[in-house]
């Protein structure tokens, strides 16, 4: 009970003390929502902010458990810096999803709970995976921030590789879920495939998490 009350505080304090993070989604959520077709909460506005997590919230946990690294923190302390980071994160997502939902004054959106299912699916498994994958790096490199821009660089670039060498133009991918190609049905369903793909990820993300917990 009191780590569960610790990481809660710990989450609210980087908030508190890092606000360029909130201010830079609060930003980028109010430019997405004046777009066509990512002006509701949908795939498209859940595909978007996915692809910002990892280089807004991700970052900012690489910065707070590579602090908690060289300041000689291991095991009970690193889990719980990541612990703080996850909760500090989820908390940030609540500023689009917020944002987005209130658009809806503006904007009609006539599946918005399926929006909510895409926002769980790509931005919410990405902040699962992201914070895991920068704590592999906090723990595994004395360039953290290098080997996991690079991680990232090649997380998103692999997709390109694929519909480069074969004729696949939609692919699934750690980062922003699902990309169904550039030609496909305004109506996009939830299923089981990206459903399935998303608990692997959430498998990875698993994986990362005990290799660092071994590292440090």
């Amino acid at each position: 009970m009191a780590d569960s009350v610790n990481t809660a505080k710990s989450g609210s304090a980087l908030g508190l003390k890092r606000p360029v993070v909130p201010a830079l989604l609060i930003i980028v959520s109010i430019a997405l929502l004046r777009l066509p077709l990512l002006n509701y909460l949908g795939y498209e506005f859940s595909f978007a902010i996915a692809l910002v997590v990892p280089f807004t919230i991700g970052i900012r946990a690489l910065r707070t458990i590579r602090s908690c690294v060289m300041s000689g923190g291991a095991g009970r302390h690193f889990r719980s810096a990541v612990r703080a980071s996850l909760f500090d994160g989820g908390m940030l997502l609540l500023i689009p999803l917020a944002l987005a939902t209130l658009n809806m004054f503006f904007v009609r959106n006539c599946s918005y709970a399926v929006g909510v299912v895409f926002y769980l699916l790509l931005p919410g498994v990405t902040l699962f995976f992201t914070i895991p994958l920068a704590a592999f790096c906090a723990a595994f490199s004395r360039m953290p921030l290098l080997l996991y821009l690079l991680a990232l660089a090649a997380i998103l670039l692999y997709p390109l590789y694929v519909g480069y060498v074969s004729p696949q133009i939609y692919s699934y991918n750690f980062i922003f879920g699902y990309f169904p190609g550039f030609s496909y049905d305004e109506v996009l369903r939830v299923t089981s495939t990206l459903i399935m793909f998303r608990g692997f990820t959430l498998l990875v993300a698993a994986l990362l998490f005990s290799i660092s917990v071994l590292i440090v």
